[in-house]
């Protein structure tokens, strides 16, 4: 799609946290989890930021209330957007509510291990980045002629 072109780290935010590093052609590279308690000390992400030209796509869900689970993913969204605030925030009806990219296939498995729901998410996220940076958005919005 982009040959050359820098990879994207796409997180999909959670008490479980999601990543998916994608290469611009589309390929899963590296995916992963990490738990809230390790977010802000993750080496993996560390690392991961360190690619020149990296592009970082979080998922913006907004939280509503003020129950112990929305405290804990506002800390998480907070830890995420001082951790890269330069990323770009997506929110969940940008691509979910696009049926080729929520049901874009995904890899069945990473190391040997299943993906999570958080990790096709995050993988998915990286392929909306894909198209739209490539400019065909408007094309999976549109009925094709026949």
């Amino acid at each position: 799609m982009f040959p050359n072109a820098p990879p994207i780290l796409s997180l999909d935010p959670g008490l479980t946290t999601g990543y998916a590093l994608v290469t611009a052609e589309g390929l899963l590279s590296q995916s992963g989890n990490i738990g809230i308690e390790d977010l802000k000390d993750s080496s993996i992400l560390e690392s991961i930021k360190k690619i020149p030209g990296l592009s970082i796509v979080i998922e913006e869900v907004p939280i509503y209330g003020n129950s112990k689970l929305g405290r804990q993913l506002q800390q998480v969204n907070a830890t995420l957007r001082e951790m890269f605030p330069e990323a770009v925030k997506l929110p969940p009806s940008a691509w979910k509510t696009i049926p080729s990219i929520s049901n874009f296939p995904v890899p069945s498995e990473w190391d040997g291990k299943k993906l999570t729901q958080h990790q096709k998410d995050s993988y998915r996220m990286g392929m909306f980045f894909i198209i739209f940076r490539k400019g065909v958005l408007s094309v999976l919005r549109e009925p094709q002629a026949s």
